[in-house]
């Protein structure tokens, strides 16, 4: 779940498998016959539109894992970890007195619901420099599970994504895999124009 507790110490990590995705795009490529490294962390896929079926009791289920550090009910005291109560469309650093990580409190945008899907995806790609151990949930459906149950803590539930909003969510999703699966640029495809540039401004060259 979104465990931001920059304010203090790391705390206990929650139980999961360690997010080795780092070390992963370091290494590939390796030793493989000159494979191309990963441009970048794998595209995630939106929940915008997963959230009008999403199951909020599972949701619910999940976040225990993070009472640890956080507190979900209105005008709890924050743990390591802020409360999340009206998380959903507030701004990143919403708790107020909670002394948040720069890599938070910088964020200039609202909590929306992909923005959450990112974070709790991966909390460190998304913001780098939090020090927030959560690796992240890697299937979407508990992801948005997970959201649903965070938009009912609030006094007024933000609204569910329209269908423009869900189709922006999917297309930036279709354009990051596009561009994930695109061949890096080559090096040496620059070298043939240079010296054809070369070669063809020497003849103007009388003097």
């Amino acid at each position: 779940l979104a465990r931001e507790h920059d304010g203090g110490a790391e705390g206990r990590p929650h139980a999961g498998a360690p997010n080795h995705a780092e070390h992963e795009a370091v290494t590939a490529g390796e030793g493989g016959g000159g494979a191309a490294k990963p441009a970048g962390p794998a595209p995630i896929e939106p929940v915008s539109g997963l959230l009008a079926n999403a199951d909020v009791a599972k949701g619910q289920d999940i976040a225990k894992k993070c009472l640890t550090c956080h507190t979900f009910g209105k005008g709890e005291p924050a743990k390591v970890g802020p409360n999340l109560y009206g998380i959903v469309g507030n701004k990143h650093g919403h708790m107020e007195g909670f002394a948040y990580s720069t890599a938070i409190s910088s964020i200039d945008k609202p909590w929306g619901y992909e923005e959450i899907n990112h974070f709790i995806d991966n909390p460190r790609a998304y913001a780098p420099g939090t020090k927030m151990t959560f690796p992240g949930l890697p299937k979407a459906l508990d992801r948005a599970d997970v959201i649903a149950y965070l938009r009912t803590l609030a006094d007024t539930p933000v609204a569910l994504p329209t269908q423009e909003e869900i189709d922006a969510a999917n297309k930036a999703y279709e354009d990051a895999k596009a561009a994930a699966a695109a061949p890096p640029p080559s090096s040496s495809s620059a070298a043939p124009a240079a010296s054809t540039t070369q070669e063809a401004a020497a003849p103007a060259d009388d003097s």
